[in-house]
């Protein structure tokens, strides 16, 4: 394709709520971390059964919760993409502030990067020793 040389009424959105589709015969709750799964079409998922999975990509935090009993991708569900959630927090103390967070579940997360943690986003205020308000566009 060429240069355009036109004015293009090109389509914007602002992206800070994404709606996925959702594997069949999955439960997601409202308030945890969402992902695309590559190993099942790309359909969303929270399930985590291993935090280093190559195949999950983080897709953000659920805004809503779902029930997909329908066929794959017959449910969509909204994931915030953009802003600072508060997330359980393990393995981390307040000089934690402003480090990268990892994924342990689909509510936790760590500072401690065993190498192959998928990145979930920066801590930018830590609460307690259980929890702490993550950026998730900070990746």
């Amino acid at each position: 394709m060429a240069d355009s040389t036109a004015d293009l009424a090109t389509s914007r959105y602002d992206g800070e709520l994404v709606a996925y589709p959702v594997v069949k015969s999955l439960a997601i709750p409202k308030g945890v971390m969402a992902f695309i799964n590559t190993d099942a079409a790309g359909y969303l998922t929270s399930t985590v059964s291993d935090a280093s999975a190559s195949n999950l990509r983080f897709a953000g935090i659920t805004a809503e919760s779902c029930d997909a009993q329908d066929a794959s991708g017959n449910v969509k569900l909204k994931v915030w993409k953009k802003g600072a959630f508060e997330l359980a927090l393990t393995g981390a103390a307040l000089t934690s502030a402003e480090a990268a967070m990892y994924l342990v579940d689909n509510q936790t997360v760590t500072a401690t990067d065993t190498g192959s943690l998928i990145k979930i986003g920066t801590a930018v205020k830590y609460e307690n020793s259980s929890k702490v308000f993550v950026d998730i566009e900070r990746r």
